[in-house]
């Protein structure tokens, strides 16, 4: 998509957000760009910091410095579970966007929202190599026994390259693991961005 670089960042709410995406414009936007966005974006593992013995904050960040995909992104989000009490909810979070090309921030968002659908969008296999060592569930099945790494099928990139072949029938059952992505977040957030400035 051809954009235009506003003077000042942007805020986009979780109404407008949702009026932007539908499921099925995000899924074809990760199938035509996810397979070449994975190698030109530098994605480092999440990290992660205690606020209390019960909080955190999370940041998941994402980059490009290419023409194709001018962006630098970060996800910012707090796990508060104690929140409940209080009738908030236990996680919040905001994704911001700026231009690797001048630095200059050009969005915030409702990273919620964000994450709900693109969730949603990259539901076959893992979503990346990180669910190997960060996935609980795959952590402790590979400690039983229960299952190999040979067992995982491959990744979504292998599925939307056509690497790997998914189910072949509505008969057969493909689990996905995710444990966050931040590459699809920024895909996520470019086509929000670019969708909301050029419309």
């Amino acid at each position: 998509m051809a954009t235009t670089v506003p003077s000042s960042p942007v805020f986009i709410s979780s109404d407008t957000l949702c009026n932007i995406l539908t499921h099925r414009t995000l899924i074809d936007h990760f199938q035509s760009t996810l397979p070449n966005a994975t190698t030109i974006l530098e994605t480092p593992i999440r990290q992660h910091y205690p606020l209390s013995p019960s909080s955190s904050l999370l940041l998941m960040p994402s980059w490009s410095s290419s023409p194709s995909l001018p962006y630098a992104g970060v996800k910012l989000v707090t796990h508060f579970p104690q929140n409940s009490a209080r009738n908030l909810p236990g996680v919040q979070g905001t994704y911001v966007l700026f231009s690797s090309a001048t630095g200059q921030t050009l969005a915030a968002m409702d990273s919620t929202h964000l994450t709900l659908y693109r969730t949603a969008c990259v539901s076959v296999f893992v979503d990346n190599e990180a669910a190997l060592v960060e996935a609980g569930e795959l952590l402790g099945a590979f400690q039983r026994g229960v299952i190999t790494r040979d067992h995982i099928q491959g990744t979504l990139v292998d599925l939307v390259s056509g690497l790997k072949v998914g189910r072949k029938t509505s008969h057969e059952i493909t689990v996905f693991k995710s444990v966050g992505s931040a590459v699809v977040d920024m895909l996520a957030a470019q086509f929000v961005y670019e969708t909301y400035t050029t419309t």
